[in-house]
């Protein structure tokens, strides 16, 4: 594996941008330390995968988020990845782990959708 290889993956995704999963599993290859760390090559495939809306890897991504104390980033996460109350809704209900987890409050989760929905209604003011 050298950087030409990773520097040809990567402009291959930007003319044929993939779903992330698919462009994660063609960046793993590169996980080897010489050219990235994980989160470089999370980083790079995000900013190459086609952009999706409401997938259950966005909101897992969200709920890791607010597990590990991060609540800002998690109400950026649901802004940024399009999701709305009743979408987390729907999530939550349709997410098997969500109940019952010793991790996951409702109540904090709540305060994120609330937080969420103020900031985007100040930005679509603006």
């Amino acid at each position: 594996m050298n950087i030409d290889n990773l520097n040809n993956t990567i402009e291959e995704l930007e003319n044929n941008p993939l779903p992330f999963e698919q462009t994660m599993e063609k960046l793993k290859q590169f996980l080897n330390g010489d050219y990235h760390e994980e989160d470089s090559i999370y980083e790079i495939a995000k900013e190459l995968a086609i952009k999706e809306y409401r997938t259950q890897w966005q909101f897992d991504e969200i709920v890791g988020s607010l597990i590990n104390g991060n609540f800002n980033q998690a109400v950026n996460e649901v802004i940024e990845y399009g999701f709305y109350a009743q979408d987390l809704k729907a999530f939550v209900d349709n997410t098997e782990w969500c109940s019952g987890d010793k991790y996951f409050s409702n109540e904090e989760f709540y305060q994120v959708i609330e937080t969420a929905t103020k900031k985007r209604n100040l930005t679509n003011e603006e």
